[in-house]
């Protein structure tokens, strides 16, 4: 309740490496590489307990809960899809092969987006659950680590810069903006018209970096705070940033202020 003086209420462990969670109506999915997807139920916050396990023997990283549908990015295998309307009893319903390294995933509505490595933006339509299809994809000038979808628009994080991508047709992405950056930005999240992504500066240096990208023609830095190594993935809600660290934890950053942000705990 105080972003201040976050404190932990309770942990459960995980079999392997909890590499992303979701949480929806009290359950949280989580990406448990090597065990696949774990379900979680949280409703008391004191007392989670698993509810339910998929573990095909896969390398899941990311997770996206839309509906009763989860889908979960493997990291060599591509996308599966994954039945949850009974959170118990999570099924498998549909996979694509994706052929390549994937970094991250991101759904709207019937299609999904994801950052394929070397391979830039890949778009599948998963309107049949049973038999998602690639329909678009499109190379970024550089490694695509990150994917964030704010209505038409696509923002790819790639080892080049901030990639705005048109999305409208998904046959047919097209790069219409971008930003430069020092050197490897690992994730994007977008909220209004303000992108925040975490960016590898130096050894032992990374930056939080707020972006304005109203004109989506030319995105523009208008904000940045450095942090140590370690940040790994940001969420933001009204004016917190919440990034996860692979070191520290949880770190909260104050945003009220775009063109100040702030560490506040």
């Amino acid at each position: 309740s105080d972003p201040a003086a976050p404190h932990i209420l309770a942990t459960v462990a995980a079999p392997e490496f909890a590499w992303d969670i979701v949480v929806k109506a009290g359950i949280a999915y989580v990406a448990d590489y090597f065990h696949g997807l774990q379900v979680i139920d949280v409703s008391a916050r004191a007392a989670p307990r698993e509810i339910a396990a998929l573990d095909n023997s896969w390398e899941a990283m990311r997770v996206f809960v839309s509906g009763t549908t989860a889908y979960v990015m493997d990291e060599f295998r591509g996308l599966r899809v994954i039945d949850i309307a009974d959170p118990t009893a999570p099924r498998n319903v549909g996979m694509l092969d994706t052929q390549g390294a994937d970094h991250d995933i991101f759904v709207s509505g019937t299609t999904a987006f994801m950052a394929h490595g070397e391979g830039g933006l890949e778009i599948i339509d998963v309107a049949n659950p049973a038999a998602p299809r690639l329909v678009g994809e499109l190379a970024t000038r550089g490694i695509a680590t990150s994917v964030f979808v704010s209505g038409s628009r696509a923002y790819v994080a790639d080892s080049g810069g901030l990639r705005v991508i048109d999305v409208a047709d998904p046959t047919a992405p097209r790069e219409i903006g971008s930003l430069g950056l020092p050197c490897c930005p690992w994730d994007v999240f977008v909220n209004g018209t303000l992108a925040y992504v975490l960016d590898y500066v130096a050894h032992g240096i990374q930056a939080f970096r707020v972006i304005d990208v109203a004109n989506s023609a030319s995105p523009r830095e208008v904000g940045s705070v450095d942090l140590p190594e370690g940040a790994v993935s940001v969420d933001v809600i009204e004016h917190t940033a919440y990034v996860a660290d692979s070191f520290a934890g949880l770190r909260l950053l104050d945003v009220a202020s775009p063109s100040q942000p702030r560490e506040i705990g």
